[in-house]
């Protein structure tokens, strides 16, 4: 049996690729997530009273917790994508495209959650400054 058989040359590179396809499902599974997550931190939904500003509040507490929690696997695809570049992956300047656009996309959600947090800060205050106001004109 020659030692560079067609099965055996296919099943090489097979093994080859899978890394590459991991690589591009996890990509893909993120910007699926991503999508997911930048309607919730970018809406102007801001509460009526301060209950409403406080759920909200919570609500965005949750979202940031399952950010922070992402970011490993951000990470984690990052450094996928540089052992297959340190190998010299045939698929390199798509592999970098594929990782810059994530990363893009990825500074942009949390550039948004940050947006988010500052208006929802804000509008807290506002409304516990309303609540004090209307106590004081009640007191008095």
């Amino acid at each position: 049996r020659p030692p560079f058989s067609i099965s055996r040359i296919s099943r090489q590179s097979l093994f080859a690729s899978a890394p590459r396809h991991q690589l591009s499902r996890e990509v893909n599974e993120l910007e699926s997530w991503i999508n997911e997550k930048e309607a919730v931190a970018s809406s102007e939904e801001l509460g009526k009273d301060l209950e409403h500003v406080e759920v909200l509040k919570k609500k965005f507490d949750d979202f940031q917790k399952d950010l922070a929690a992402n970011e490993t696997r951000v990470s984690d695809v990052n450094s996928m994508a540089r052992r297959l570049l340190d190998e010299g992956h045939s698929e390199a300047p798509a592999i970098v495209e594929q990782t810059e656009e994530l990363n893009s996309r990825w500074g942009t959600l949390q550039d948004l959650a940050d947006k988010r947090k500052t208006n929802l800060d804000g509008a807290h205050e506002i409304q516990q400054f309303n609540r004090d106001a209307d106590e004081t004109k009640a007191w008095i």
